[in-house]
C-alpha cells in the first residue's frame, strides 16, 4: 500500500531555483515550510516592520494551506523563527486569531537571520486533514 505525495507551490519561481516545495501533503498531514512575509512577487511587504512581515506570512499560511483544503484551524505544530525575541509578543497577538481555544503545539526560537537578509520572521507548521 502506498501513501498519496502531493506538492503545493506558492511562489514557483522562487521554490524551483531553491529547490523546495512550499509544502508537501502525505496522506492527511501536511508539512508546510518556512513561510515569510512576502508578496505574490516574491518580495517582502516590509524591510523593517515585524507586524507587517508577521500579517503576511501568516497570509500565505493560509493560501498554502486552503491549496490542500486545509485552515490554520487544522494547524497541530507551529514552528516560528524570529530575529528579534523582543518584537515577537506581535506573533502571539496575530497567532492567536486562528486558535478557536486549542493553539497548536509552537516551538519559538531567535535567529540571527533568515533566508532573506531583511526577513524578521519565518513559519512553519504541520496541519493533519
Amino acid at each position: 500500500m502506498s501513501t498519496e505525495i502531493s506538492c503545493a507551490s506558492l511562489w514557483p519561481a522562487l521554490e524551483e531555483t531553491r529547490n523546495y516545495s512550499q509544502a508537501v501533503k502525505v496522506g492527511n498531514v501536511i508539512h508546510v515550510a518556512g513561510t515569510l512575509g512576502l508578496h505574490p512577487d516574491g518580495t517582502l511587504v516590509s524591510d523593517v516592520n515585524m507586524q507587517m512581515q508577521t500579517r503576511q506570512a501568516y497570509a500565505n499560511l493560509d493560501a498554502t494551506l486552503a491549496k490542500f483544503g486545509a485552515t490554520r484551524a487544522n494547524v497541530v505544530s507551529e514552528t516560528v523563527l524570529v530575529t528579534s525575541l523582543e518584537q515577537a509578543r506581535v506573533v502571539d497577538l496575530l497567532g492567536q486569531a486562528y486558535r478557536d481555544g486549542r493553539p497548536p503545539a509552537r516551538t519559538m526560537a531567535e535567529v540571527t537571520q533568515l533566508a532573506m537578509p531583511t526577513a524578521m520572521i519565518c513559519i512553519s507548521c504541520i496541519a493533519v486533514l
